[in-house]
């Protein structure tokens, strides 16, 4: 399975509610935000439901280790180190990326 990275290019103004939750479940809550996901079936299917205001593309591993340590965030907040991630992951990047 390969990651996709997801990025909201429109605001919320005039969007249709069952568009605007499907934003929301893909965690795009504002503009310009990324997200990384899996391809499969159901993932796919919400991103051609919100196709009008997002962008995506496959994203490889070297940019996916570039992003995680640039702009990563922990869930509840906290910037993406690689020794905050070995941390509380236990694995380091590359093996974080991998998976």
């Amino acid at each position: 399975m390969s990651a996709l990275a997801v990025v909201r290019v429109r605001g919320s103004v005039g969007v249709r509610e069952e568009i605007e939750e499907t934003l929301r479940r893909l965690r795009l809550t504002r503009v310009n935000h990324c997200v990384v996901v899996g391809d499969d079936p159901s993932t796919l299917g919400m991103i051609k439901k919100a196709k009008d205001y997002i962008t995506w593309g496959e994203v490889d591993h070297g940019t996916l280790k570039e992003m995680i340590l640039a702009r990563g965030e922990f869930v509840g907040g906290g910037e993406v180190t690689e020794e905050e991630l070995k941390r509380r992951t236990g694995m380091d990047i590359d093996t974080f990326v991998e998976k």
